[in-house]
C-alpha cells in the first residue's frame, strides 16, 4: 500500500503541527513504503509543502541538519552554497529551497527556512554544540522536534548540547 499527500497532511496536523511552530526535522524517508507518485521529486515536494503550509513559513521555521562528516580528516573544502547535505534527500531538497539560510560548520551545518531561519544559522558559534550554536537558538525558540522514519534515540543531538554545557 502507497501513501500520498493527504496521509501526509492528516499525520501532521494529528500530532499538532500548527502555524508558528519552529520544527527540527530529522528524516530517513526509506523507512516509510512507497509514495503514491513516480518521481522522488514529487514525495519531497510534498512533505515540504505541507510542513512549510502548516507552519506557515511568515510565522514558522523548517530546520534540518545537512551536516557533511565524510569532509572530517579530508583536504576537501566546504562550500556553504553548493556542499551537499549527507542527511537525507528531503534535508537536501530543504537547504536548496530559495530563502533558506546555512550555517557555517563544515561538518554540522544546519538550513533553516522561514521566520527565524536567519537567527538560527547566522552568526554561530564555530562549535557543534553550545551557546550561539543552531541548536541552542533551536531550544530558545521552543522548537520540536519532528523525526520521520528514524528512531528518537538517533535524532536527539540536543544531549551533545547538554553535554558541552554541563562540561
Amino acid at each position: 500500500m502507497k501513501y500520498n499527500y493527504n496521509d501526509i497532511k492528516e499525520s501532521f496536523e494529528k500530532i499538532g503541527i500548527s502555524k508558528g511552530m519552529s520544527i527540527a526535522l530529522k528524516t530517513d524517508l526509506r523507512f516509510l513504503g512507497p509514495y503514491s507518485a513516480n518521481s522522488q521529486n514529487e514525495m519531497l515536494e510534498a512533505f515540504y509543502s505541507i510542513l512549510a503550509d502548516l507552519v506557515d513559513l511568515s510565522k514558522g521555521t523548517i530546520v534540518v541538519s545537512t551536516a557533511c562528516t565524510s569532509l572530517c580528516n579530508t583536504n576537501n573544502i566546504f562550500d556553504i552554497k553548493n556542499t551537499p547535505s549527507e542527511m537525507g534527500s528531503l534535508t537536501e531538497f530543504i537547504r536548496n529551497q530559495l530563502g533558506a539560510i546555512r550555517s557555517f560548520h563544515p561538518f554540522n551545518s544546519y538550513a533553516a527556512i522561514g521566520k527565524h531561519a536567519d537567527y538560527i544559522c547566522s552568526n554561530n558559534s564555530r562549535h557543534c554544540y553550545g551557546n550561539n550554536t543552531p541548536i541552542a537558538r533551536l531550544l530558545e525558540l521552543d522548537a520540536k522536534c519532528l523525526s520521520i522514519g528514524l528512531h528518537p534515540d538517533q535524532t536527539t543531538s540536543e544531549v551533545h548540547h547538554v553535554e558541552m554545557l554541563m562540561g
